[in-house]
């Protein structure tokens, strides 16, 4: 028994490696907290200050639900969000959050 749960260790552990994401930002490029004025302005607050202001403007809410880990995620945030069209089209027609 002693032999299968240190057989399943090891092989748990040696996986573990290959599921582990380290992530480096390339010289020049942008850090997660800074924002750049083209592309999407996401709103900043709370979930009852969304439905007001979406009620308030009569516009429709566009969530943008993303993990840390998620490589497509991260390739629309780098390479959809930040177009100025996508963002002056979003922005003008709803309430954008993440």
């Amino acid at each position: 028994m002693k032999f299968l749960f240190s057989l399943f260790l090891l092989t748990f552990f040696s996986f573990m490696p290959a599921f582990s994401q380290i992530t480096e930002l390339k010289p020049g490029a942008a850090s997660r907290n800074e924002q750049s004025e083209a592309g999407i302005q996401f709103f900043h607050g709370s979930w009852e200050e969304v439905l007001k202001e979406s009620n308030t403007k009569n516009k429709p809410i566009f969530i943008d639900v993303f993990t840390s880990w998620c490589g497509p995620c991260k390739k629309m945030a780098r390479d959809v969000f930040t177009q100025p069209n996508v963002g002056d089209f979003l922005t003008n027609t709803s309430l954008t959050i993440k």
